[in-house]
């Protein structure tokens, strides 16, 4: 049994423990740095150590106590465009880019986004997986398209990464058969014949392109219903008018039940357009039980700007229903341009910090044009490449998506951070390892001067500072272990 004096031996062992993590808890710090005009690019910086606390700065307070939402990851999508840019590189640059993005001494992405039928950035035109009208049954379904250069492009990152992928696909456009337009260009809204055999032939592709996807060895984590369900009638690419009744009405009556039925567990993510309109739509459909039980998470864009507020009011409708960050890009393209990289870095610590499970770019790989794109929409992307000269060019936000993706991987969880007084130029968010031994936050200066800044942890080392200085244009992520 247990004695008198083995209890207090207990006592004074968990008494102990106690001071030792006090005394030695927040350690092995590290900082790495990227900033316009150092030349730092992912470079491991000096540690800062913890010292007591007197240095008057700007202050980053750390409470690991107070919890927020867990991250799926970070990543890009996986277009046509960036499919034919990667095949027509060589085997060398091919693997550097494998490397760059999916391999341990890349960005480790762990997200992906893929394209059901065309979209704008596909190479030659508008195309679907089955064009035979009213083929009700999918019949002719077939997604050989894909097999060119799609489809082996992500099975080479598959067999790169040792992350898990959580893979999704979204569509652009049902074959225009199924459309009141007749053309996948342009839409109406809603976009789809009103016939319901269309909608239910509609659901099913969703569930066919999960099939036929899983054969090729590649397993879909989740969907999106629309990509931007909003922009149809004046959109000059590939588009489907959804209002939030119509989204709503589809998600309830054909796809839920259809993927229940044959996919139950791929997520369905509702929405996927901008943050202007994220919660009145969202709305429409969380408040309907029989659609909303069909739905993992809520996708959104950041083409209309910050709208970070928007996101909570999503959270709060239904805590249990996710939000990621599914696109991203500016557009056109503009090589060596740092504000690029601080655009993506402002968006990401403000979705992160308003209940972002995680932030997906749009053309993993672009050429010197910003495309290809058949309706010449050129954009920007973290890496463009020429293949006329086998050369890769490294932008801005590649190494700003990097100090996250890199540091931020599933299961990390975010944590409390009072930033203080506002006026301080410094954004900022903080974040528990999955493991729970490991503390990392992601600061961003975007001003024109150096800001020296401390972060405290009263939990892990109270009246102590990590004190520290952040460059001009520059992004840290800092990280250190709760152990001795």
């Amino acid at each position: 049994g247990i004695t008198f004096t083995s209890l207090m031996m207990g006592k004074k062992l968990i008494l102990l423990a106690t001071l030792l993590v006090a005394v030695c808890s927040a350690m092995n710090v590290r900082l790495i740095q990227s900033a316009r005009d150092t030349g730092d690019r992912f470079a491991t910086m000096p540690s800062p150590k913890w010292v007591p606390d007197t240095t008057a700065a700007r202050t980053l307070t750390i409470n690991v106590d107070k919890k927020y939402q867990a991250l799926l990851g970070f990543g890009g999508a996986f277009t046509e465009a960036a499919a034919h840019n990667f095949a027509q590189m060589s085997p060398a640059k091919q693997a550097e880019l494998l490397e760059a993005y999916f391999g341990p001494s890349g960005n480790q992405y762990t997200v992906g986004r893929i394209h059901m039928n065309s979209c704008d950035f596909s190479i030659n035109g508008s195309y679907s997986y089955d064009d035979t009208r009213d083929d009700f049954a999918l019949t002719h379904f077939d997604i050989s398209h894909d097999l060119n250069e799609i489809i082996p492009f992500i099975q080479r990152a598959l067999n790169t990464t040792y992350n898990p992928m959580s893979l999704y696909f979204s569509p652009w456009s049902p074959p225009a058969w199924m459309k009141k337009n007749e053309n996948m260009i342009s839409s109406p809204t809603p976009g789809l014949k009103a016939d319901s055999r269309y909608h239910a032939a509609w659901a099913l592709f969703f569930s066919k392109f999960i099939d036929a996807y899983a054969a090729q060895g590649i397993n879909f984590w989740g969907l999106t219903v629309q990509n931007e369900p909003g922009f149809a009638d004046t959109c000059p690419w590939e588009s489907c008018g959804y209002h939030g009744e119509d989204e709503r009405d589809f998600v309830r009556d054909f796809l839920g039940p259809q993927l229940k039925q044959d996919h139950p567990d791929v997520k369905i993510m509702i929405f996927d357009h901008n943050k202007d309109n994220v919660a009145t739509f969202s709305q429409k459909i969380l408040a309907d039980p029989k659609a909303a039980q069909y739905v993992a998470g809520t996708a959104f864009h950041w083409y209309s700007g910050d709208q970070f507020e928007n996101l909570d009011l999503v959270h709060d409708m239904d805590s249990s229903k996710f939000l990621l960050a599914t696109e991203a890009c500016e557009c056109p393209p503009a090589i060596g341009d740092w504000h690029r990289g601080e655009m993506y870095g402002h968006d990401i610590l403000g979705d992160l910090n308003h209940w972002a499970t995680g932030w997906v770019d749009w053309n993993l790989i672009l050429d010197m044009k910003g495309g290809p794109n058949h309706v010449k929409n050129f954009c920007g992307a973290p890496i463009h490449v020429d293949p006329l000269t086998d050369t890769i060019h490294y932008e801005a936000p590649y190494f700003y998506m990097g100090h996250f993706s890199r540091y931020l991987f599933p299961g990390t969880v975010r944590v409390g951070l009072d930033m203080g007084a506002s006026g301080s130029p410094l954004e900022a968010a903080a974040f528990m390892g999955a493991s729970g031994v490991q503390v990392i936050v992601v600061v961003m200066n975007p001003s024109e001067a150096a800001v020296q800044y401390k972060i405290n942890d009263p939990v892990n080392a109270p009246g102590m500072a990590l004190v520290n200085t952040i460059p001009a244009h520059g992004i840290q992520t800092v990280t250190y272990t709760l152990r001795c």
